[in-house]
């Protein structure tokens, strides 16, 4: 738990003197974060609440529910990181996890996190979870990448748009975050005027059929309804009034569809779209950006070409230098650690021993010295590559290369990650699934980690095959 003051995120201009402590209101609370993956929930998290949880630069990462407790003057604030996902639909498990809880749980208020970098994209969701009518803030994270990339955007207008507080912030270095818990507190008493999107015609039509019939469901029900999207209705209604708005929303949906010959589905989403982008049209400016080093390097990593050669490069590397450095580092324990600090001294000492004892403890010390040397050089030297990938961004860029490779086996690029690390362990690599978004690929990817040897099993099967066959056929028979 940790209090809120005017150092606690670097923020420098509020604290517990603050008028607006005042108008926070004086029972506890509960803060859900939710936005698009990887646009910064989870570093909000951390630095709030102080606990752990982990910050990647690949989506997915928040597979679970994470919880905290934030002080605020007197007043206990329970924060909730949500799953990341890209929208309230029924596409993974991320997204049902995401709307059972704002349904069943029903946060005071939502911090809805945007990437001022992508606004377009993040407003989809936006529009979705106005529709909730649940108190609502705006936290526009990488605001200062944006403005490297050449992207301004106007927080003024885009609150007035959107009805709701928007707080400009860096999340990475803490800057706006106790700005975006107080303006969320104060948020929460306020009676909500959201934005509405403005649906085309015809679901203003079968809106204003439902409104007819049920005057008292929300239009985030009837939108749901209108989607087929029968296990959130649910959630929101009791099971008779349920199955009367999705019998009725059914309905009006064939009708439109054999009518007008368009389909309801794509033309919410159409018109979601269009909101989200008559808004960025409308508070986003742009201007040349200078070209930056890691733009071009980007250029090169990402080319269907020359990355696929920086790629392949990358991966002999890191066997080659598992190898080499492993190898180096497991004759060094041997011979350099045990062998004369712990082997040889244990012999000279059980010199009078029975032969039987002493065998059991020399060769009990022979097999903790074959644990260390063999295992850990290699997973150590692997894992020591695989970090300096992962911080610096590379797997992201490989897998965006092997998407169209993975999509032929039913995964996506993300999948390339936990395959990896599969060559060094399959236990994180099996963990590490958790992140892919539907079971479907879960299941995909749980198999093909299986059989993909780890660094351990690969050591021997190099070892045993070096002794017969030559160094052109090791590769040929380890893909085997």
């Amino acid at each position: 738990m940790i209090e809120i003051s005017s150092s606690c995120c670097n923020s420098g201009e509020r604290g517990k003197n603050d008028p607006l402590y005042e108008r926070i209101p004086p029972y506890d609370l509960t803060l859900a974060f939710i936005g698009n993956p990887s646009v910064g929930k989870s570093v909000f998290f951390s630095r709030l609440t102080g606990v752990g949880v982990e910050v990647s630069n690949y989506p997915g990462t928040t597979v679970s529910l994470k919880q905290g407790t934030v002080k605020v003057k007197d007043r206990t604030v329970e924060v909730v990181d949500l799953p990341g996902i890209y929208s309230l639909g029924v596409a993974n498990e991320d997204e049902k996890v995401t709307k059972r809880f704002l349904i069943e749980n029903s946060p005071d208020v939502i911090v809805n996190v945007l990437d001022a970098s992508r606004l377009e994209r993040n407003l989809y969701l936006t529009l979705q979870l106005l529709e909730l009518d649940i108190p609502m803030v705006i936290a526009l994270n990488q605001v200062d990448l944006a403005a490297e990339l050449g992207i301004l955007v106007d927080t003024d207008k885009l609150s007035e748009l959107l009805g709701l507080p928007v707080v400009p912030t860096v999340a990475t270095w803490g800057v706006g975050l106790d700005d975006v818990v107080l303006a969320a507190l104060e948020e929460a008493r306020k009676v909500q005027k959201h934005h509405r999107v403005r649906y085309s015609q015809w679901i203003r039509q079968a809106l204003s059929g439902l409104d007819h019939a049920f005057p008292n469901v929300s239009q985030s029900v009837k939108i749901a309804a209108l989607l087929n999207d029968a296990e959130f209705v649910e959630l929101c209604c009791m099971p008779p009034e349920a199955n009367a708005i999705l019998s009725s929303a059914r309905r009006l949906r064939q009708n439109i569809e054999i009518d007008y010959g368009i389909s309801v589905p794509d033309t919410v989403a159409r018109d979601l779209y269009g909101e989200s982008g008559f808004i960025v049209d409308t508070v986003v400016s742009s201007f040349e950006p200078k070209k930056r080093f890691r733009d071009k390097v980007d250029k090169v990593l990402t080319s269907p070409h020359f990355g696929i050669a920086v790629l392949i490069s990358a991966l002999l590397f890191t066997f080659l230098m598992v190898f080499r450095v492993g190898g180096f580092l497991e004759t060094w324990i041997v011979n350099d650690l045990f062998e004369p600090h712990i082997i040889q001294p244990v012999e000279e000492m059980t010199l009078d021993m029975s032969p039987v004892v002493r065998n059991l403890i020399v060769y009990s010390l022979r097999g903790v010295e074959a644990g260390f040397a063999i295992a850990i050089p290699y997973i150590a030297v692997f894992y020591a590559i695989l970090s300096i990938f992962e911080d610096s961004g590379y797997l992201t860029r490989a897998a965006f290369l092997l998407d169209n490779v993975t999509h032929k086996l039913g995964l996506h690029g993300r999948a390339v990650i936990p395959l990896v690390l599969g060559f060094g362990c399959n236990v994180p690599a099996i963990m590490a699934v958790h992140a892919l978004g539907t079971r479907r690929e879960k299941r995909i990817a749980s198999i093909l980690i299986s059989l993909i040897p780890c660094s351990a099993r690969t050591v021997i099967i190099l070892g045993l095959v070096a002794v017969s066959y030559t160094h052109l056929t090791l590769p040929t028979i380890y893909s085997v």
